[in-house]
């Protein structure tokens, strides 16, 4: 279903979609292949296109990635400092947690999750190698984000697979050859409850932005 946003509401309500993901209908794989067509148009540095996208259905396997995420999210926030009571950032957190919290508990349901990747172990680079290939992964994969939305799907960025050897037990699973290839990005997508997504609060433009100088 193409919503005909304009992209000024593509760019200003794509959410990262947690709770409203509908866990129970099925994704069609031609709209995925097309929203990585899109994405692909993104800025690739040197025209590499180095990017490889790996796009799951099989319930075991999204089964077993959902275990490692699930298991990773639950060593993380066990270790997570408490905001204090009257921390005007309480609130926002406790939603957070608690959307973040749903998502780890209903992994194993979502429809399909793709990963991205990028050629190289980037872990291994100095920043100057690692910053032109970060930026020749990232812009597409948020384009893959807003051609989702277009296409009244959700998801949100996530990377809690890869901590504690996670990486490699995805790579292992899915046949992801480690020693040449790092996973930046795990998106869970489904089609959303709904498709009324509104505007994030943020801060004015002001508090962040410099000229000339810092």
């Amino acid at each position: 279903m193409k919503l005909n946003l304009s992209v000024e509401e593509v760019l200003t309500t794509t959410r990262s979609v947690r709770k409203r993901l509908d866990m129970d209908k099925p994704v069609d794989r031609s709209v995925i292949e097309h929203c990585i067509e899109l994405a692909v148009q993104a800025p690739s540095g040197g025209n590499a296109q180095a990017w490889h996208w790996i796009i799951v259905e099989d319930r075991d396997l999204i089964t077993a990635i959902a275990q490692k995420y699930q298991a990773n999210f639950d060593k993380y926030t066990s270790k997570m400092e408490p905001l204090e009571p009257d921390d005007p950032r309480m609130h926002r957190s406790e939603e957070n947690k608690a959307s973040a919290r749903y998502l780890a508990d209903n992994m194993h349901r979502i429809p399909m999750l793709v990963l991205g990747c990028v050629e190289g172990r980037l872990n291994e680079l100095p920043n100057a190698a690692q910053a032109p290939a970060w930026g020749s992964i990232i812009p597409a994969l948020w384009s893959f984000n807003l051609a989702l939305r277009e296409y009244g799907l959700g998801t949100t960025w996530t990377t809690m697979h890869l901590m504690s050897f996670g990486e490699q037990i995805v790579a292992e699973l899915l046949g992801i050859p480690f020693d040449s290839i790092t996973q930046v990005a795990l998106f869970p997508i489904a089609h959303t409850i709904g498709t009324d997504f509104s505007e994030a609060l943020r801060q004015p433009i002001s508090e962040f932005t410099h000229y000339n100088k810092w």
